[in-house]
């Protein structure tokens, strides 16, 4: 998806560069990031910036991730209807692509949360 960039320097003092997607803005994960650095960066409780991404207290942040700020959206960004699955793409992968909650991806294509995507699958996002 295409995404806008700022910068904004957060209360830490840790520059992030700011992006948009689906009209909700994020942050790539650095090296040192961890999720309660980046909550405590922009003033948020660490279960709430967890929540806005679909992962659990036990998650680890990976450098590159990416993390939401805000509420992601149930469905992606008008123009974006289908996704086909690539390799190594997984449901979260591509719900955090698209700014989408992962509960909504899994509901709008009918799928047991259970269930992985296939490569070659597509996947509704509208």
């Amino acid at each position: 998806t295409s995404a806008a960039k700022s910068t904004d320097e957060s209360s830490s003092g840790r520059r992030h560069e700011v992006f948009k997607s689906n009209c909700i803005k994020f942050v790539v994960a650095g090296e040192q990031d961890t999720w309660k650095s980046i909550a405590d960066a922009f003033e948020m409780s660490e279960s709430k910036l967890r929540k806005y991404n679909d992962v659990g207290e036990d998650a680890i942040l990976q450098k590159g991730s990416v993390v939401y700020l805000k509420k992601k959206k149930s469905r992606a960004f008008w123009g974006y209807t289908a996704h086909v699955v690539r390799e190594g793409e997984t449901m979260y992968s591509i719900a955090q692509n698209y700014g989408i909650r992962l509960i909504a991806l899994y509901k709008m294509n009918k799928m047991p949360f259970t269930a992985g995507a296939q490569v070659g699958q597509i996947i509704k996002l509208r």
